[in-house]
């Protein structure tokens, strides 16, 4: 990374990625629906594993292995999908990458 400081931020992506920071999401379905020829009835619980979706081989390439230049790093669930309905806006990527960048500094003290 000190070498390619440009990928710092598809490294945090990837991490995030990788390992998921929320395993999954329970839902109740509020309408009647068919997902991948399953039906789904209204009032139906149902469960999302982020962890699963993050490591799918139809929409990520190679997606079990770690790899930090990815050509699309942000392609993940880790912080779900679509726009939140009280910011109308996609979430903010808070990560720093100059905080991240300070700690792959070699230390003399240590």
């Amino acid at each position: 990374m000190r070498a390619r400081r440009e990928l710092i931020p598809n490294l945090v992506s990837e991490i995030i990625r990788y390992q998921t920071p929320v395993l999954h999401m329970r839902r109740t379905a509020r309408n009647d629906v068919e997902l991948a020829g399953r039906r789904i009835a209204k009032g139906d619980k149902v469960v999302m594993w982020y962890i699963s979706g993050n490591r799918d081989e139809s929409k990520i390439d190679r997606a079990d292995e770690f790899i930090i230049d990815r050509a699309k790093p942000r392609q993940h669930l880790a912080f779900g999908a679509g726009i939140p309905p009280l910011r109308r806006r996609p979430p903010r990527r808070t990560a720093n990458p100059h905080s991240l960048g300070g700690n792959i500094e070699p230390r003399s003290s240590l």
